[in-house]
């Protein structure tokens, strides 16, 4: 399509193509710059321009962005930039396809397969470390005081000894200090343990204890 861009009065301007044309905002000289593109488009515009859209060449949109309700952004590349976008994408699908030995067609597939099946070892994995630090911490064969289980141990993995305690049925309590691994220091905390009394984790820690656990 055919761009032109001419000096206009500007009073003459607005009662040709009406407001619209201030998209950018209002202009305020007397004379302003229009710029039409065919019949498709008039704006008022002091910018460069082209002769004819043609000349653009390729555009390619990159991505949108959302910036308020009403209001999207449209990223995008053209002409030369475009071109070398969509090489570079061409590129990257031929890679995939001789390193995973399928057609451009099953690349989605296989990647998402991929995903899954990485998903499923990870948490294959994380689940083999919990039952490992079931068997350290001795919840198969759990000693007794008082109808309480008591567990004595030394991990740096707290996160993972919390899910291994959380899925155990029975009062758990893994209690730990800075040097060692022992029983509360707190007497109330140690009296509410020996008495089989439930105990809060706030309780404890209140205390100055270390409390890991669920009743």
């Amino acid at each position: 399509m055919k761009i032109n861009a001419s000096i206009v009065p500007r009073e003459k301007a607005e009662s040709k193509y009406g407001m619209s044309i201030y998209q950018g905002g209002v202009v305020p000289n007397a004379n302003i710059r229009i710029v039409k593109i065919d019949d498709y488009d008039v704006e008022a515009c002091g910018g460069l321009h082209c002769n004819s859209t043609g000349e653009v060449g390729l555009i390619k949109i990159i991505k949108t962005e959302r910036i308020q309700d009403g209001v999207v952004r449209i990223v995008f590349k053209a002409y030369k930039p475009a071109l070398e976008y969509i090489e570079n994408l061409d590129k990257l699908a031929k890679d995939l396809t001789a390193l995973w030995g399928v057609s451009q067609e099953d690349i989605y597939a296989t990647a998402k397969r991929f995903f899954s099946e990485a998903k499923y070892y990870k948490e294959a994995k994380e689940e083999g470390d919990i039952e490992f630090i079931r068997s350290q911490l001795g919840l198969t064969q759990p000693n007794k005081e008082n109808g309480i289980t008591i567990l004595y141990t030394k991990s740096n993995n707290v996160g993972k000894i919390a899910a291994a305690i959380e899925s155990y049925d029975g009062k758990v309590i893994v209690h730990g200090e800075k040097v060692g691994v022992g029983k509360p220091k707190d007497a109330a905390v140690k009296e509410q343990m020996e008495n089989g009394k439930p105990l809060k984790y706030k309780f404890v820690v209140e205390k100055g204890n270390f409390l890991l656990g669920h009743n």
